[in-house]
């Protein structure tokens, strides 16, 4: 087992490599993908400056914790789209184009994975990470906390990204077309970017067991901002890791009823 994550993991690096060498050969346009994808910091800053300028905000979440949220919630999403291009998924699948794939020595989960990023989106998490450095600056946020965040938002992705992966099969199955991930993702980024607790209790259930947005962001910045106990903390990681269980098999048994464009 230990073999054949070590050749996933190399094989996903080489195929990071060619996607960015391909990516930068069009170097204009690669400029102008990054900067596209950085004003993300731009409209969060201005879009939560103005809710604490006319109003008393959120309650129980200041200022900089909202900047802080809103900043995870976008790193998070950024490298989802660096990692799963959905919709290019979706679409290949439906005119064959990922049958020469699944010929590879590789499972078909490492093969989509590799192979279906977005390397512009890398840009929406840098300048991201620019606001969640100036955000917790002002928090005083402790090491400890930050220590204790990392693993959380690493295995809180990787369920979001196997559960993305399996809906983007089972949207194939439906739809046969990739239009409902694009709404729907761009629905879970401008959700994510505030509390799930201002939504009320069915909402967050929602978005913390069905569709796990919250694992990667909300939770975890939760810990980050010392709002949280060991329970919290094992409890978390009990949940995300049955989500990435049940959406990797899920992933699979999919992908047994899959037929290309010409099947």
């Amino acid at each position: 087992m230990t073999s054949n994550v070590r050749r996933s993991i190399e094989f996903f690096l080489v195929s990071q490599y060619y996607e960015w060498k391909s990516f930068l050969v069009y170097r204009a346009q690669a400029v102008l993908w990054f900067l596209n994808s950085s004003l993300s910091l731009v409209f969060t800053f201005v879009t939560i400056s103005v809710i604490y300028t006319i109003s008393s905000g959120i309650a129980g979440w200041s200022y900089y914790q909202l900047l802080l949220l809103a900043s995870l919630t976008n790193i998070v999403m950024g490298l989802m789209w660096y990692i799963v291009n959905v919709g290019q998924l979706t679409s290949d699948m439906r005119w064959g184009r990922t049958d020469p794939l699944m010929s590879k020595p590789y499972g078909t989960f490492t093969l989509f994975l590799s192979w279906y990023g977005w390397p512009a989106s890398i840009a929406e998490s840098i300048s991201s990470l620019v606001l969640l450095v100036y955000a917790a600056s002002n928090l005083g946020v402790p090491t400890l906390q930050l220590a204790l965040y990392v693993p959380l938002v690493v295995l809180g992705s990787f369920a979001l990204i196997s559960f993305l992966m399996m809906l983007s099969v089972l949207s194939y199955h439906l739809f046969k077309g990739g239009s409902f991930m694009w709404q729907f993702l761009n629905l879970m980024q401008t959700m994510g970017q505030y509390p799930l607790s201002i939504y009320g209790i069915g909402v967050q259930l929602v978005f913390s067991l069905v569709v796990p947005l919250g694992l990667a962001s909300y939770y975890p910045s939760n810990v980050l901002l010392g709002r949280s106990s060991a329970e919290y903390y094992l409890a978390f990681i009990a949940v995300a890791l049955a989500v990435s269980y049940v959406s990797y098999k899920l992933f699979y048994r999919l992908m047994r009823y899959y037929t290309s464009g010409g099947g």
